[in-house]
C-alpha cells in the first residue's frame, strides 16, 4: 500500500522545530515535478485514497529527473491531483479531499 511521503508541518520535532529547511524545500520539489510530468502518464480516478485507483494498472512508470539540491522525493513514486470534498458533503465522506487524478513516476534524483 502507498505511503505518504510528505516530511509534515515545518514546527514539528522531526523537522527541529522549523530549523531544518526540508518541510519547506518539498514543495517547490513537488511543484519542478509535476511540471515534468509528460500528459500521458496521468490516469483519471475518482477515490478517496491512492490505493483504490488501481495503481497496479500504471503503463510503465516515466523517468524524470529530480533536480533540487534537497531532494526529498527519489524513486518510485505516485503524485497526485485532488480537489477538497464539497462542505455540503462534509458529513457523509470519511475523507477530506478527492483525488481525482494521479501519475505514478520513476524520479532519479
Amino acid at each position: 500500500m502507498p505511503k505518504n511521503a510528505l516530511i509534515g508541518p515545518n514546527a514539528t520535532p522531526s523537522n527541529l522545530f522549523g530549523a531544518s529547511r526540508r518541510a519547506r524545500a518539498q514543495g517547490p520539489e513537488i511543484a519542478s515535478l509535476l511540471h515534468s510530468i509528460p500528459e500521458s502518464a496521468w490516469k483519471e480516478c475518482g477515490a478517496y485514497v491512492v490505493a483504490d485507483c488501481r495503481v497496479s494498472e500504471f503503463k510503465a512508470a516515466p523517468q524524470v529527473a529530480n533536480g533540487s539540491p534537497i531532494p526529498t522525493l527519489c524513486g518510485q513514486i505516485i503524485l497526485t491531483s485532488e480537489e477538497p470534498v464539497p462542505w455540503a458533503w462534509r458529513s457523509i465522506a470519511k475523507h477530506q479531499y478527492r483525488i481525482t487524478k494521479a501519475a505514478a513516476v520513476n524520479v532519479q534524483c
